[in-house]
């Protein structure tokens, strides 16, 4: 079931490794910023379930932890229906998960799935590097970004397009 993820990813061009029958490892490009998701994508035995995990690499400076901590829990809602945290061990990463059941057109939904959380975790990275590097308050960040990105995650959300069956 695997390769039809490993389809998607070389029809996009992605850097790909086949871990297993049933899990893929990519390194795709952020399409905003000149760096690369590390993205495990995995499938259920039967090919219905699918879930993929984003991971992007981050330091949090000692002074801004708590603000950062603050934003994390503020972009959860603009995240969903994946999950959104930072995994601080061995080292800190900012993890996007999601589960989508996909019955037919596998890559088509796949592809879809991961392009919107591409999307929602490029805004996110840029709130959080506001808010540590910036040193602006996790407000202050997400009016800067928020303005037109995150207003665009929201009604994706509210009018349910964000969902991928």
């Amino acid at each position: 079931m695997i390769e039809k993820a490993a389809a998607l990813a070389e029809n996009k061009g992605w850097d790909f490794e086949i871990l297993s029958p049933r899990q893929l490892a990519v390194a795709i490009a952020s399409p905003r910023w000149q760096f690369f998701h590390a993205v495990d994508i995995y499938c259920s035995i039967d090919g219905g379930a699918w879930g993929f995990v984003m991971l992007k690499e981050f330091e949090i400076l000692s002074e801004r932890e708590q603000e950062v901590n603050l934003a994390v829990c503020r972009l959860q809602q603009f995240c969903e229906p994946g999950e959104f945290d930072l995994v601080e061990q061995p080292d800190c990463f900012i993890r996007y998960a999601r589960d989508i059941d996909i019955a037919e057109e596998v890559e088509t939904h796949l592809g879809s799935g991961i392009n919107k959380a591409l999307a929602k975790i490029d805004t996110a990275w840029t709130v959080l590097q506001l808010v540590n590097w910036g040193g602006k308050s996790v407000d202050e960040a997400i009016a800067h970004v928020g303005s037109s990105e995150l207003q665009e995650l929201r009604t994706e959300q509210s009018s349910g397009s964000g969902k991928v069956e």
